[in-house]
């Protein structure tokens, strides 16, 4: 009597294909699962977006976090007030979908090639007529920058309009919580006097209730005349100034022979631009730290 097969077990009704159900019920759960998945978001592109000065460059880019990064025309260390406009910087400008500058006042080597390329693009001033354009500098001004701003982006890019705004409501709540701390930071120094560089902290004064009692220079490229130095010196030496602040992007040196032989006399520095500071989304918070700790830093010193 030759061999026999094996009989299959009562239990195991499918013998040899007993791997079938198994894997039938695995698909089965697999497709039940996808049908109930939220369908993957479909792939945009964001507008290219180029911006001209590194403190406006923060707030658009924390607007634009998880989106796109926004590109920066005006680096380095040299002043918006004096930036010539290089080859690379006229590509991204006519590249870019949506431009956001202050104004004429501030980057007047953007004016032709903006009003060369306006058709094409969005482009957005923040302060077109101002006669101080660091409007910056005062944290509510900045607030009413974030929904410009962020209208703006949903105009260009409707379908990240839900990302823009959140991140808008987030950089509004940190805005506030900076200015609070930074007011408290200046309580006890904000009496004094104080001589700036040139006329560009008109806001951050007014924000901040600090006393400015002139510019050692009339404009940022025009060297003070004698008259000026002498008569900053003499501000200077009967106490009723306690601080001097220079700017990075300016020669210090004649500051510091203005008060040369003064007793007391004290240079602090203010950048209004974050000229050394690293361009991202907390470049402004940076910015505004630094500015009211020199200054909280320098009149503390002072009688």
């Amino acid at each position: 009597m030759g061999p026999q097969s094996p009989e299959v077990p009562e239990d195991k009704p499918y013998g040899k294909w007993s791997w079938v159900a198994p894997v039938f019920m695995m698909f089965g759960i697999f497709v039940l699962l996808y049908s109930f998945s939220p369908p993957e978001q479909e792939a945009t592109n964001a507008p290219t977006v180029a911006v001209s000065i590194k403190p406006l460059h923060s707030i658009v880019a924390g607007i634009m976090d998880g989106v796109s990064s926004p590109q920066l025309i005006m680096s380095g260390m040299t002043s918006p007030h004096d930036y010539a406009l290089k080859p690379s910087d006229a590509r991204l400008l006519e590249k870019a979908d949506v431009i956001f500058w202050i104004g004429p006042a501030m980057e007047a080597s953007l004016v032709k090639p903006l009003s060369i390329i306006s058709e094409k693009s969005r482009v957005v001033a923040m302060a077109p007529n101002e006669a101080d354009p660091h409007i910056w500098l005062d944290p509510e001004n900045v607030i009413t920058m974030i929904d410009d701003i962020t209208a703006q982006l949903n105009i260009a890019d409707p379908y990240n309009e839900d990302r823009y705004t959140q991140n808008a409501v987030r950089m509004k709540e940190r805005i506030e919580a900076l200015n609070i701390d930074l007011r408290q930071r200046l309580t006890t120094v904000s009496h004094k006097s104080i001589i700036v560089y040139h006329d560009a902290y008109n806001h951050f004064a007014k924000s901040f209730g600090l006393n400015i009692a002139g510019t050692f220079a009339p404009t940022p490229d025009q060297r003070p005349g004698a008259a000026r130095i002498s008569a900053i010196r003499q501000m200077m030496a009967s106490g009723g100034v306690h601080g001097l602040f220079k700017e990075p992007q300016f020669d210090a040196a004649i500051l510091t022979t203005a008060i040369e032989g003064i007793d007391g006399a004290r240079i602090a520095d203010l950048d209004p631009i974050g000229t050394g500071l690293t361009p991202d989304k907390d470049l402004y918070f940076n910015l505004m730290k630094s500015n009211v700790e020199a200054i909280r830093s320098c009149l503390s010193e002072t009688p």
